[in-house]
């Protein structure tokens, strides 16, 4: 089953951002980012179970910068 992922900057900001999804009752998981959807040699990311884009407008509002979205199919 593919996943949907939001790409970050930092393990930092993965948790972060994590931390925010739980209180909207969204469920993630921090992962190390995929080899191939990081341009930078070591990001994290988190994997999506739910609403991807109200995830990431969530993160947005929240001021937490996604380097890439990638919804699974």
């Amino acid at each position: 089953m593919a996943q949907n992922i939001l790409v970050l900057s930092s393990i930092t900001h993965a948790y972060k951002a994590q931390k925010l999804l739980e209180q909207a009752w969204i469920k993630s998981s921090v992962i190390r980012t995929p080899e191939g959807l990081s341009g930078k040699g070591c990001s994290y990311s988190l994997a999506v179970r739910g609403d991807l884009d109200r995830a990431a407008e969530l993160l947005r509002e929240n001021g937490i910068r996604i380097l890439k979205t990638v919804a699974g199919s």
